[in-house]
């Protein structure tokens, strides 16, 4: 079974408030938004 790769919509990236930048891709155009945030409760 071969299994296709998604490419995303979109590529970019913002700046947070102290200036790190964060990269994301957009899939799809539903009408819901789902947010996958890596690692965020580690320390």
């Amino acid at each position: 079974m071969h299994i296709e790769q998604a490419k995303p919509k979109k590529t970019s990236s913002v700046l947070s408030y102290d200036g790190i930048e964060i990269p994301y891709r957009v899939y799809g155009d539903a009408s819901k938004t789902v947010l996958l945030i890596h690692g965020w409760c580690c320390d």
